[in-house]
C-alpha cells in the first residue's frame, strides 16, 4: 500500500505501508526506479536462463556426440560381425561345391567306365551277339514277330529266319 500526501507529518498508514513518499512526485519516482528495478531483475534472469539453457545445449550436444560415436562403433562392430559370418559361409559353400563337383566328377568317370564295358563292340568281343528283329533289338523269344532275324556278331551281320523256337525253362 502507498500513502500519498504534501504532509511532513507522518501517519499510521504511512508506518504500515511498505513505503512511504511525501509527495506525488516522489511518488513518481519511485514506481519509476521500482520497475527499472524489476526490469534489471528480469534482464539478469533473462541472461542467467541464456547461459543455463547454452550450458545445458552444450552437455546434451557432448552426450549426443557420445551416443553417436557409441551407436557408430557397435553398428561397425556387428557389419564386422556380419561380414566374417559371410565369409565363413562362402567358405564352407565354395567347400561343399567343390566336394560336389569332385564327387560329382568321380561318378561321371565311373559311369564312363561301366559305358565302355557295357559297349556292344566290346560285349561282341566277348563272344556274344545282338539278335534284331524288325531292326529293333530284342532280348526275348516273346518279342520276336517276324521269322527274319539279324544276329549281328563282332565281325558282320547273319541274316537267319526262324524255323524253331525253344523257350528255358525257369
Amino acid at each position: 500500500m502507498l500513502a500519498i500526501g504534501h504532509e511532513k507529518d507522518r501517519t499510521i498508514l504511512d508506518e504500515i505501508a511498505h513505503r512511504s513518499f511525501d509527495t506525488p512526485s516522489k511518488v513518481i519516482a519511485g514506481i519509476r526506479n521500482l520497475i527499472v528495478e524489476r526490469v534489471n531483475e528480469a534482464s539478469t534472469a533473462l541472461q542467467t536462463i541464456k547461459l543455463l539453457s547454452q550450458h545445458q545445449l552444450t552437455v546434451y550436444q557432448s552426450q549426443n556426440d557420445q551416443n553417436l560415436t557409441t551407436i557408430k562403433t557397435m553398428v561397425q562392430n556387428q557389419i564386422n560381425e556380419f561380414q566374417r559370418n559371410v565369409d565363413h559361409l562362402k567358405s564352407d559353400t565354395q567347400y561343399l561345391a567343390q566336394q560336389q563337383i569332385k564327387e560329382g566328377s568321380q561318378r561321371i568317370e565311373s559311369l564312363m567306365r561301366e559305358t565302355l564295358l557295357q559297349n556292344p563292340r566290346n560285349i561282341m568281343a566277348k563272344g556274344y551277339a545282338i539278335v534284331r528283329s524288325q531292326g529293333k533289338a530284342t532280348r526275348s523269344i516273346q518279342k520276336i514277330i517276324d521269322p527274319q532275324l539279324q544276329i549281328e556278331l563282332q565281325d558282320g551281320i547273319i541274316h537267319a529266319t526262324v524255323k524253331e523256337v525253344t523257350a528255358n525253362e525257369q
